[in-house]
């Protein structure tokens, strides 16, 4: 029997034909090894592998028109999630080592850090937070795991942003049907602050941090000044086509409410995540303010849109 090994996947010889091995993550963040055989040569094997490896989300981890806000953060289906997040991670990692790429700029958020508490003028120092919900448990864990990946010749940067905002902007349509419902709230009243960044920014910091940053370091993008959340949202939700609202629910309650529907969906089975959720709790519930002050010292980061900007919705569009 004849193999060869990668960091991620095998190939295995045996008899007169070949099998592949690669690791996929269970729910509970535990790496498991799978097999597929039956090759007729180790170059169809290879290939085999190749595509297996690479296979990652196809797209369709934030669909374009989602229903809920908690289907924008997919914060549901504990076995999809590590399989999208962390699994994905992984085979990104295994493909780049086949293909002989040397780095990877490893985009991140802060779902890393929400679940240990209101976020305030954190920087890269901070510890990740605690596993709360489906979304933030498998963000914590791919971004370990793949700074977990840089070893050898691979080398691994991670970029960290906030709320995204500017064309292609996926909120919007995330809160058409939530605040078209009436089932909106805001948590905490929403007037806590956040921070942000244009997608034109997000784009600059990923060149920067693929071409200058350091390798197994950890870098914050924003648009600068944090500005209050419901301020970020009135603007999505008018373009989305409505009025924004004005109830309001306390933090505490939001969150009893959130753990009481996590607990009751998951003991019946359900395929679809509750209307409130943890995760969506932590997001909107509670101050997440970053500084790039490493970004702009070490990678010479300056973002050119801020918010508001004198053509706004133009950006936001």
């Amino acid at each position: 029997m004849a193999r060869s090994k990668g960091q991620a996947g095998t190939i295995q010889q045996l008899g007169r034909t070949w099998r592949i091995g690669f690791w996929e993550a269970g729910p509970g963040g535990q790496r498991k090894r799978r097999w597929q055989g039956g090759f007729k040569s180790r170059a169809e094997a290879a290939r085999a592998l190749r595509k297996v490896l690479s296979q990652v989300d196809d797209g369709s981890y934030i669909p374009p028109r989602p229903d809920t806000v908690g289907a924008y953060l997919r914060d549901w289906g504990i076995a999809t999630a590590m399989k999208e997040n962390v699994q994905g991670s992984l085979n990104i990692a295994a493909a780049a080592r086949c293909a002989g790429v040397k780095r990877i700029v490893y985009v991140s958020g802060t779902g890393v850090t929400i679940g240990s508490g209101p976020v305030v003028q954190a920087d890269e120092t901070r510890p990740r937070g605690r596993p709360v919900g489906v979304l933030c448990a498998s963000r914590v864990r791919s971004e370990a795991a793949m700074l977990g990946e840089a070893k050898g010749e691979l080398e691994v940067v991670v970029a960290r942003f906030p709320y995204i905002w500017g064309p292609g902007e996926t909120l919007s349509a995330a809160l058409q049907v939530t605040v078209g419902s009436g089932r909106f709230r805001w948590i905490n009243g929403g007037r806590h602050m956040i921070s942000i960044v244009h997608v034109d920014n997000a784009v600059q910091g990923l060149l920067r941090a693929a071409r200058q940053g350091r390798a197994g370091e950890i870098y914050w993008f924003t648009d600068g000044p944090p500005l209050q959340l419901r301020e970020f949202f009135e603007a999505h939700i008018r373009r989305a086509g409505f009025t924004p609202p004005t109830r309001e629910i306390s933090f505490a309650k939001a969150r009893l409410l959130a753990d009481t529907m996590f607990f009751v969906w998951s003991a019946f089975g359900s395929k679809k995540p509750p209307p409130l959720t943890p995760t969506i709790v932590r997001f909107m519930g509670q101050e997440i303010t970053v500084v790039d002050t490493k970004a702009r010292r070490e990678l010479g980061y300056a973002p050119t849109v801020g918010w508001p900007d004198a053509s706004l919705a133009r950006h936001i569009a």
